[in-house]
């Protein structure tokens, strides 16, 4: 599975793309994204319910988790994440 990373994600994760084994769902990818990097990471995915925070999106192979089925949606091997957290700006 590929991870594109966008914005302050980059940082943290050092690189603008991830090589991975998928996990099961995008609910399970952003639990390992957590466990990977922490605290940095839950600040700007994630409320303390595990909830994704206002203006994050998460689209997979092109396509917003909320319009598939959310945590729940289902990954495999070949498919592209995009992970943005949400942006400021004017």
């Amino acid at each position: 599975m590929k991870l594109r990373l966008f914005a302050a994600l980059r940082n943290l994760a050092g690189a603008r793309e991830l090589e991975m084994e998928a996990p099961p769902t995008a609910g399970a990818l952003l639990d390992e994204l957590s466990r990977r990097w922490g605290k940095a990471f839950d600040d700007q995915i994630v409320d303390d319910e595990g909830r994704l925070l206002p203006g994050v999106i998460v689209l997979v192979n092109g396509r917003h988790i909320a319009h598939l089925n959310g945590r729940e949606t289902p990954l495999s091997d070949g498919d592209a994440v995009d992970l943005f957290p949400p942006l400021a700006g004017g």
